[in-house]
């Protein structure tokens, strides 16, 4: 008898639907954030600009 390791697969029974839903949503805002630039107001671009 060998022993079979479901891996991951053994974990999904316990999440529930609602749960799923969330932790997507999650990772695509957290996803779009990463991808986003931050904002410069002018004042920092001129300290930027004085400092070169």
């Amino acid at each position: 008898m060998t022993l079979r390791d479901r891996g991951t697969m053994k974990w999904t029974s316990i999440f529930l639907p609602e749960h799923v839903a969330e932790l997507r949503k999650l990772k695509t805002e957290m996803d779009n954030a990463y991808n986003r630039k931050p904002a410069i107001d002018p004042e920092q671009w001129s300290d930027f600009e004085s400092k070169i």
